[in-house]
């Protein structure tokens, strides 16, 4: 009889034995079979516009409001007259308005700053020339400071715009997705969004986290986002992580540290997403209660962070508004709100 340490010798030298030995026909076979291939899709990341070519905050925020006016009129002029006829005149500025004139306008309403908004708050607009107090048929708790509206209605005698009827500028244009072949032919391919791990967290749930890097490993290309907690610059747009704290996710090729808001062509289909920051402002700012309607009226809005620089804070921006929406996502994803919602819509 073999004491422990004999056992252990000869299990070494079996396992010598074995590692030395020709492979056997059967096991060349095995690993073979054995092996996974990765799915690929084709990727591009469409974020460009959400990098920060300088950082100079210098400049004062009044220019982004000016700057979104000017890339939005245009297409709200489109949906106003879509919806009041082609006959309307439209006025571009408060100073042009008479009397009682009826006119739209393509304004800002400036709502109320608190959650708990009530008929008793005032909406005011705004515009290059001027601010004017709004009355009539505008819900107060359901419009934000930055977005762009139209107004059909006209002035009082009290100084004040009287609403009868109001627009935003609609959904942007959505291109149909041009499928990669494998997609095309019916073949799967998943895209994960995971948000909320708390990584250092007291109350992280290590088993659960364990689980999910066990069943994706191997299997997915990482792109990271920074949140509103994570250590990267506190305005929006956030800047990537800095590849120098995932030392060894960094040296794979799967691996992406990107901006907050993302935006990405993957197999095809253009996705665009946030860790839920302006998502968060907005409910904070209005009446909203529920956050699957916040994020379906930015894309009515055509903005994805109306409220910035005002309660969001943001990039002085000169020049461009980053977080218009020009092309309509195929998918629209916000992460770290309180509940899963999901919604197709047909627009």
């Amino acid at each position: 009889m073999l004491s422990p340490e004999g056992i252990d010798a000869k299990t070494t030298q079996l396992k010598a034995e074995r590692l030395l030995s020709k492979p056997s026909a059967h096991e060349g076979k095995e690993l073979f079979e054995e092996r996974i291939e990765r799915a690929t899709c084709l990727y591009s990341n469409e974020s460009e516009r959400f990098v920060l070519k300088e950082r100079n905050f210098a400049r004062q925020y009044a220019q982004i409001y000016a700057v979104r006016i000017m890339a939005m009129r245009k297409k709200l002029a489109a949906a106003a007259r879509r919806k009041w006829g082609v006959n309307f005149e439209l006025k571009k500025q408060l100073a042009e308005v008479k009397g009682n004139e009826k006119c739209v306008h393509n304004l800002m309403p400036q709502p109320p700053r608190v959650k708990y908004a009530d008929d008793g708050d005032e909406l005011v607009i705004e515009d290059e020339s001027e601010r004017v107090v709004i009355t009539g048929n505008i819900p107060v708790g359901n419009v934000v400071t930055g977005s762009i509206v139209a107004l059909c209605g006209h002035t009082t005698d009290k100084g004040k715009f009287h609403v009868e009827e109001y627009c935003f500028s609609g959904f942007p244009y959505q291109t149909a997705p041009t499928l990669e072949p494998c997609l095309a032919q019916g073949e799967d391919r998943y895209v994960a969004l995971v948000s909320g791990l708390g990584f250092g967290s007291e109350s992280q749930d290590l088993l659960s986290l364990q689980m999910f890097s066990d069943l994706v490993s191997g299997e997915l290309g990482i792109d990271i986002m920074p949140g509103e907690y994570d250590p990267a610059n506190h305005t929006m747009p956030q800047q990537p992580l800095h590849r120098c704290m995932f030392p060894q996710a960094a040296a794979f090729s799967t691996f992406q540290s990107v901006t907050n808001p993302y935006e990405a062509i993957i197999g095809g289909i253009r996705i665009l997403g946030t860790s839920g920051q302006n998502v968060q402002d907005i409910y904070r700012v209005s009446s909203f209660e529920d956050h699957m309607e916040i994020l379906e009226h930015t894309l009515n809005w055509s903005h994805i962070a109306p409220t910035a620089p005002d309660t969001l804070g943001c990039h002085p921006y000169y020049i461009k508004d980053p977080f218009i929406l020009e092309k309509c996502p195929h998918v629209y994803f916000v992460g770290n709100q309180p509940k899963y919602q999901s919604k197709i819509i047909n627009a």
